[in-house]
């Protein structure tokens, strides 16, 4: 009597295939979202830093089309706001108090005037919305609809996969893009995160990294008339977990013009799993 492992089980193994469903992540804001399960990173995006005498520098994350490097701002004490598009201002910059009317300047690093805005000054908006459209992009990231990605295997995980046959990996969520919005100070951004790629760990030390979601395998149809370009063959028996990452990209924009590309958005699941080795007796 002698063992041999059977490498060619596949016409076995894809008699237990099945496919499954799971809770869906659907797109847009709204009171029945799930809250973000994922991590999220925002990259290294452009930022400016504005300085100004009346606190430390402060630094916008997403500052919004044609605004980067470092920015000098003062504030100016208004006398009065009659004579447009330059109004008087006192000498010299201030330290501006609670509901003073002022005006801010700001000039980029080439030394040209890059913003100018006059309000009455608030400690809690001490830009007066130059950085809402950031701000309200913040929240908008929040509220987007992030849940764990719904982890497909065939055979399915409810059977052990098998040593030397190929395991199919697939996402049973909508691969589709997820959007949020959110308004500040009557800006209104929305962040749109579009999916890119899946990374596949497979507990054996192996990775596999798919451009797409994935192809269900149809229980349906026979094994030889399907294919998929996201699959893994285990060379050893264990106790395993396989974890699928799911990356997008995020961008934003905002209804004052201002807009850019965050970093990327992830959302991660992981689901444990049995390898058998198959043996089988000639006599």
């Amino acid at each position: 009597m002698r063992w041999i492992r059977l490498g060619l089980l596949a016409l076995l193994a894809f008699s237990l295939l099945g496919t499954g469903s799971g809770a869906r992540a659907e797109n847009g804001g709204g009171d029945q979202n799930p809250a973000p399960t994922g991590q999220v990173s925002n990259g290294s995006p452009e930022a400016i830093v504005i300085s100004t005498p009346g606190g430390s520098p402060r630094q916008l994350n997403r500052p919004g089309n044609g605004r980067r490097g470092r920015w000098d701002c003062i504030y100016n004490a208004m006398i009065g706001v009659d004579v447009l598009p330059e109004p008087d201002v006192t000498a010299g910059p201030i330290r501006p108090t609670p509901q003073q009317l002022v005006q801010l300047r700001c000039w980029d690093e080439t030394g040209a005037l890059a913003y100018t805005k006059v309000f009455v000054y608030d400690p809690a908006d001490p830009l007066a919305g130059l950085d809402a459209p950031e701000r309200a992009a913040d929240e908008a990231r929040k509220l987007l609809p992030l849940a764990p990605p719904v982890i497909e295997l065939s055979p399915p995980a409810t059977t052990p996969q098998l040593v030397g046959v190929a395991t199919w990996l697939w996402l049973g969520d909508p691969w589709q893009p997820l959007q949020a919005s959110a308004t500040l100070g009557g800006v209104t951004s929305t962040v749109t995160a579009r999916p890119t790629t899946v990374q596949w760990l497979l507990g054996d030390g192996s990775t596999v990294t798919c451009a797409g979601p994935g192809t269900p395998y149809d229980t349906g149809r026979s094994p030889e008339s399907q294919r998929s370009d996201c699959t893994h063959t285990f060379q050893r028996r264990g106790q395993f977990a396989v974890t699928a990452t799911v990356t997008y990209e995020a961008a934003w924009t905002a209804t004052t013009g201002d807009g850019g590309v965050l970093g990327p958005v992830v959302r991660t699941a992981t689901l444990p799993i049995t390898v058998n080795e198959a043996q089988a007796l000639i006599r």
